[in-house]
């Protein structure tokens, strides 16, 4: 449980990181292990995986 919190912190930090840095949420592939989030800005684009299920309860918010 603890490594869960952990593990979102980091998650939560590396979204509202790229979102501070200009970059949008643009698409989400979701399955069994997890959602793939893809952030863009301009021509640049950066895909993350989000693993853990607060990680994927709190990247729509920012949509």
């Amino acid at each position: 449980m603890m490594r869960e919190s952990i593990l979102f912190l980091k998650e939560k930090a590396e979204i509202d990181r790229l979102l501070d840095c200009g970059f949008r949420i643009t698409a989400v592939e979701e399955d069994l292990n997890g959602s793939l989030v893809t952030f863009t800005k301009e021509n640049r684009c950066s895909v993350r995986q989000i693993v853990t299920t607060e990680g994927r309860k709190y990247f729509p918010l920012k949509i």
